[in-house]
């Protein structure tokens, strides 16, 4: 490995070719980066610099390829800052060759040396080779060479093309015109381009490693780029194509209206290839994780075509349940009606969707009881959101996935599972009802809510896609409403009503799409004729109402309620009374959710552990308390979880880099009344951490101790 600082000139003089791996992301630059490097260049050209320092580019030199005079590359960090530089140089030699200084040694000279390979014209010809995700060499090519009447390059898009790349070049063109710029002094800026670079060698360089350690101000690498790139890198071209494009790019695939949803959808994938019992890792552990369960599948005798496949077959369940694109067969249709469960946040929910979907693959599990128990999750998960709970419940779960299968008895493990926790976990119906009821903003999932209690109990029957939401009492109520309108019907407090009442679920309907417009703000009585058609099962509890106000909204949001309960049915045979820690709630709004998870797993370690130990909200912090006295605080900061002590200064190692003193982390002074140490929290490691503080500052101290362990004789 050697690396030296120098020109973009040095790195691309003589015969060379810098190829772009197809595992390395496309191009992603947008205008106003491009706009950052042209500023650059032009503060060379004006002589305010004498060169500009670009960042690094990462070069693996191929020797076994590199014949005939031909220096081959493969890029491993800074494809980026080549292709951009490359787009740039293009745009300016278009520009030069129609203007009235062009000097076509300096123009041959310029091509040859930065984006050509003179005197060949085949695969070599171009300095920059990039992968064709998103037609990116296609597009860049088309740029470089196709010439239109005039001789000069086409610039027109076409279809399927880059839009980043055709972007790109397009702003350096239109920037590149006009009498005040210097397009002499422009290439005199380019050539004062600087980079750090640094050229490894296949076979000789660990080029992995140095990829990972880079640290460049290109844009922050996702888990989807680090994956593809671990998995393929260290391949020959062969190997990766062979890779590449059965099952990588069918995995991007899925997610690529969304690519964020990549890293939820890995998350969940590790989970639940690695869970073990009691352990979870934060999603910034992703990558690490990934690494590890790669080289334990290796181990086991797995190549990395298998693992890729595995990782392609859940995908494709992700997909399936996300969009319920199920085969159209007789199963399949059951499973997209079961797939409605996707309206609502399933994140924490797809590893136990994972385990089922695969033994349902492998004839363990029947489609109906697959079928009956989505809806059984899809019941939790919205129970859990109209009773005002947080709904990740990551942990349970998990823990649902390692037992649902045991003894083959899938649906009652189910339940079991769901009982044993019925406090903190499945809303009866007592709560249900009554908070359905009252939902004062249904709008929100009101497509999905109204569907649903349309659609339940016709296991076929299909919904008409030109279905839209209704307001029954309108969005808007006009002060000049007529005689007879709106403001007469609702009464003299219509002000109130209206604001109160608006998106009630009582006040929510369907009808076509057509009909919605003709409606408008209309009168009830002129509404009345819309409601009646179409067969709506929903707006038999509308048309038969002579009035509409407070009263009739009331009445048909209980109703409504009623209908929920066997929509979203209670799965279990005795339910109690559902007690919510409101202020806990309300405190942790706001937390991320990996922070809350790992909040909820202390909890549970201390309240199991400790027989006098107790959790309790308040609406400023989280404390745990023994016989009512508080022990230590917990508080968020930042979007995450932390907790405070009250401790001595000897009580702790000096070594100790988990705990560290409140008064040199900068935390608010009314914090600080809450102990004098503080320490993250988390992750599951850091609550094996704060048990072991906890134990030694409580347990171990005769003075504060919190009690003998439960599991003590």
């Amino acid at each position: 490995m050697k690396s030296e600082i120098t020109s973009i000139t040095k790195i691309l003089d003589g015969g060379c070719q810098i190829s772009v791996p197809i595992y390395q992301r496309g191009y992603s630059w947008t205008r106003g980066e491009c706009r950052q490097l042209l500023e650059d260049v032009k503060k060379v050209s004006r002589g305010e610099r004498t060169n500009h320092f670009m960042g690094t580019i990462v070069c693996a030199y191929d020797k076994d390829v590199s014949k005939g005079g031909m220096r081959r590359y493969t890029v491993v960090d800074g494809q980026q800052r080549l292709a951009t530089i490359s787009l740039l140089i293009n745009a300016w030699s278009i520009k030069y060759k129609k203007s009235l200084v062009c000097d076509s040694n300096q123009l041959n000279n310029t091509r040859n040396t930065y984006l050509e390979n003179s005197y060949v014209n085949n695969e070599d010809k171009y300095k920059l080779v990039l992968t064709n995700t998103n037609l990116d060499r296609t597009t860049y090519e088309r740029l470089m060479s196709e010439k239109d009447s005039t001789g000069n390059p086409k610039q027109k898009p076409f279809k399927g093309h880059s839009k980043a790349i055709m972007s790109a070049h397009k702003f350096f063109m239109s920037s590149l015109d006009g009498e005040k710029v210097d397009l002499d002094k422009i290439l005199l800026g380019i050539r004062g381009l600087v980079v750090a670079f640094t050229e490894v060698e296949y076979g000789e360089d660990n080029v992995q490693e140095i990829f990972e350690s880079l640290n460049t101000t290109g844009k922050e690498l996702s888990n989807s780029d680090l994956i593809r790139n671990y998995m393929l890198m260290n391949l020959n071209i062969d190997e990766q194509t062979k890779l590449h494009d059965p099952y990588w790019r069918k995995i991007e695939s899925v997610f690529s209206d969304n690519p964020i949803k990549f890293d939820d959808f890995i998350y969940n994938f590790l989970l639940f290839k690695t869970y073990q019992k009691g352990k979870i890792y934060g999603k910034k552990k992703t990558y690490d994780k990934f690494k590890e369960h790669v080289r334990d599948q290796m181990e086991h005798g797995m190549g990395k075509k298998d693992i890729l496949a595995d990782m392609d077959k859940h995908a494709e369940y992700y997909k399936n349940i996300r969009d319920a694109s199920f085969d159209d067969t007789l199963d399949g249709r059951k499973l997209n009606r079961a797939a409605s469960l996707n309206n609502l946040d399933l994140g924490s929910a797809y590893p136990l969707l994972f385990k089922l979907m695969r033994d349902y693959d492998s004839n363990k599990l029947g489609v109906d009881e697959l079928v009956e128990i989505m809806g059984i999750i899809e019941s939790y998960l919205f129970r859990r959101k109209v009773c005002g709970l947080y709904i990740t419940q990551r942990r349970n779960f998990l823990q649902m996935m390692s037992g649902v299968d045991k003894s083959g008895d899938y649906l009652n493990n189910l339940k079991r599972m769901l009982a044993r926790n019925q406090r903190e976990n499945f809303p009866g119906d007592g709560d249900f009802e009554k908070d359905f009821a009252e939902m004062d903003d249904a709008y929100k999932l009101a497509k999905y809510i109204l569907l649903k209690l349309e659609n339940h109990g016709d296991d076929f029957k299909t919904a008409k896609k030109d279905l839209t939401i209704e307001h029954i009492m309108p969005q808007t109520i006009d002060e000049s409403d007529k005689p007879g309108g709106w403001r007469d019907m609702l009464g003299p407090d219509w002000r109130n009503i209206h604001a109160e009442y608006l998106n009630a679920v009582g006040n929510l309907t369907l009808v076509t799409g057509p009909d919605n417009p003709k409606m408008s703000n209309d009168p009830f009585h002129e509404k009345m004729e819309f409601y009646t058609k179409g067969n709506l099962r929903l707006n038999e509890t509308v048309k038969n109402s002579p009035t509409w106000n407070a009263d009739t909204i009331r009445s048909r949001s209980r109703m409504l309620a009623k209908w929920a309960l066997e929509a979203w049915k209670y799965p279990l045979e005795t339910e109690g009374r559902l007690e919510r820690d409101t202020q806990e709630d309300a405190y942790l709004a706001g937390v991320d959710a990996d922070s809350v998870e790992v909040y909820y797993s202390f909890k549970n370690v201390v309240q199991n552990t400790f027989k006098d130990l107790t959790v309790k909200s308040t609406s400023n912090y989280i404390g745990v308390y023994r016989d009512g006295k508080r022990l230590c605080g917990i508080f968020k900061r930042g979007g995450m979880l932390h907790l405070i002590y009250r401790a001595r200064g000897d009580d702790f190692e000096a070594d100790n880099m988990f705990v560290r003193p409140v008064s040199e982390d900068g935390t608010r002074t009314h914090m600080s009344d809450l102990g004098n140490y503080m320490s993250n929290m988390e992750s599951e490691e850091d609550v094996a951490e704060i048990m072991e503080v906890l134990r030694r500052l409580y347990n171990d101290d005769g003075s504060t101790g919190v009690g003998e362990d439960k599991n003590r004789k």
